[in-house]
């Protein structure tokens, strides 16, 4: 009886695993995260989903609900309704936010938002990363969203082990200082398998997966 109940647990352990092979590698330097993310959009999206579930939540609720729709539901339903009847998204970003969604849930992240008293759908996922629009529609005569970089080489990078004077540039997310982004930055870097596609990196924040800033 032992036998059989280790056998068992080896057959749900490994057709799990399977089930949930992620095309993701998370590396965290201090308090900054580098994810590399590899394959189709879905596939890339599935992994941010994955291994970035909760932070993804944190951005969510604490910084677009709370300060884009001023923790208002009328307010977000109104945005969405609106980006659902306006927004024509293309097929590669919808299957990437599907993948996002579907990531999220297979590792365990409750997508439960408590005042929208619902699960967190690919819907809201394509409103989240419509936040420049949405902004722009608040107040388009005095938009303020934006970020900086610095480039430096020479004397300013001769003394880096690597670099030895050669040309450095520097992304500041300085977009806000709320405290969900400044403790959440994200460097994602894909490899796509579409032939169409080539490999890029986003500075962004988890589940913002369009390209903010783009190399």
């Amino acid at each position: 009886m032992k036998k059989i109940a280790v056998l068992l647990v080896f057959i749900v352990f490994f057709f799990g695993s399977l089930a949930a092979q992620v095309n993701g590698q998370l590396v965290n330097l201090g308090d900054r995260s580098i994810l590399h993310v590899w394959g189709s959009h879905y596939e890339r999206g599935y992994a941010l989903g994955y291994l970035m579930g909760d932070n993804i939540m944190t951005i969510f609720s604490n910084y677009f609900f709370a300060l884009v729709t001023h923790n208002s539901v009328g307010i977000y339903n109104n945005f969405l309704n609106y980006h659902t009847q306006n927004f024509v998204n293309d097929a590669r970003y919808v299957s990437e936010a599907q993948g996002v969604i579907a990531g999220m849930q297979d590792s365990g992240t409750s997508l439960f938002h408590g005042p929208l008293q619902r699960e967190l759908d690919v819907e809201d996922m394509l409103l989240a990363n419509a936040i420049v629009d949405i902004a722009y529609l608040q107040n388009p005569a005095d938009l303020e969203l934006g970020c900086s970089s610095l480039s430096s080489w020479g004397a300013a990078t001769q003394d880096d082990a690597q670099l030895h004077g050669k040309l450095a540039i520097t992304r500041l997310l300085d977009w806000t200082r709320h405290s969900s982004l400044v403790a959440n930055p994200l460097l994602v870097v894909h490899h796509p398998s579409e032939a169409d596609e080539c490999t890029w990196m986003s500075l962004t924040y988890p589940g913002l997966f369009g390209a903010l800033s783009a190399i």
